[in-house]
């Protein structure tokens, strides 16, 4: 949801539908791409949860190796 209303603002014409979309959330980055997979892997293999809560969306600039944020927005507290 958060995802269509992003797209349906300002951001409209952004919208890349050629991409398919896989909400994801980035707990961690690697330099290297295999320990990371491998995290992933072994994780996605367990029943895992994880609790927490969002409080700010950061939109970034990536162009490798650098990733750099172009805006952070805080989410209202409840």
């Amino acid at each position: 949801k958060l995802h269509d209303r992003l797209y349906s603002g300002p951001f409209a014409p952004q919208l890349r539908r050629e991409i398919p979309f896989i909400p994801h959330i980035t707990l961690g980055r690697f330099d290297e791409w295999a320990p990371g997979q491998t995290l992933r892997d072994e994780l996605n293999s367990k029943d895992l949860a994880i609790c927490g809560r969002l409080e700010s969306l950061q939109a970034i600039a990536w162009q490798p190796p650098e990733i750099n944020v172009v805006a952070d927005i805080p989410f209202a507290r409840v």
